[in-house]
């Protein structure tokens, strides 16, 4: 409960509202999940590689290990042309072979491309910009904030529904589940569970009292286990 002397105490309705909260906080502590919140990026300087810039819309696909689904990323994506040690900025990936680097200045046919473990050979320069490469498919970039620590309530004991999708079967858990006032949650949120279970946020709705946002109410479904989020991250 908060300070019976902070903001005029049990006298003004401030305080009350307060007491809700932590009385939520009280209840997650004691019977809650702690998850990983990965928010998604609606918006940023840097720009997917996969953005088609004519039809506004993003390239996505089944394995868009780039962006995951998104149109933005968290930083520039960057490979290493390790025979030359110079860094390329990607700024768009046309296909698998074909992409649009900061400068190709440097950049030889047969030269090494790295990012991470992953390589890749420069196959020819067209220009000042454009590449052909051997395989962009394995280029990774970050299209969710850094996780958030949080305590969840999973209501379900159970999937409520179960469909058949492209590895087997996908179970959606309808009844609500509700988290804390903060952070904010919203549509396209995923949140991973200790087990590396992934779940999409859907469906959130706000308690509230006056201009008091008590808690977070939303429902989850199952992130299907060939879609591309599940090479972020992994487990608490």
């Amino acid at each position: 409960m908060p300070d019976q002397n902070s903001d005029g105490g049990p006298n003004n309705l401030t305080w009350y509202f307060q007491a809700i909260r932590e009385r939520d906080r009280w209840i997650l502590s004691m019977g809650g999940e702690k998850v990983l919140l990965y928010k998604r990026i609606y918006s940023s300087n840097y720009l997917c590689p996969l953005y088609n810039k004519v039809r506004h819309t993003s390239q996505q696909h089944g394995q868009d290990n780039v962006c995951q689904g998104t149109s933005w990323l968290r930083s520039p994506l960057t490979v290493q042309d390790v025979t030359t040690n110079l860094i390329l900025t990607v700024s768009n990936i046309a296909d698998n072979t074909h992409i649009t680097v900061s400068s190709t200045t440097g950049v030889n046919p047969g030269d090494v491309l790295q990012q991470g473990s992953y390589t890749t050979t420069v196959t020819s320069v067209i220009n000042s910009t454009n590449l052909v490469i051997g395989d962009a498919s394995g280029f990774t970039g970050l299209g969710y904030f850094a996780p958030i620590e949080i305590v969840v309530s999973l209501l379900s004991s159970g999937p409520e529904a179960i469909e058949v999708g492209d590895f087997g079967r996908k179970r959606s858990f309808k009844p609500s589940s509700w988290t804390l006032w903060e952070p904010q949650i919203a549509e396209g949120d995923f949140i991973l569970r200790r087990n590396n279970q992934r779940l999409w946020v859907q469906e959130v709705t706000q308690s509230r009292a006056k201009h008091y946002v008590l808690h977070q109410n939303f429902q989850t479904s199952e992130v299907e286990r060939n879609h591309p989020i599940y090479a972020i991250g992994s487990g608490l």
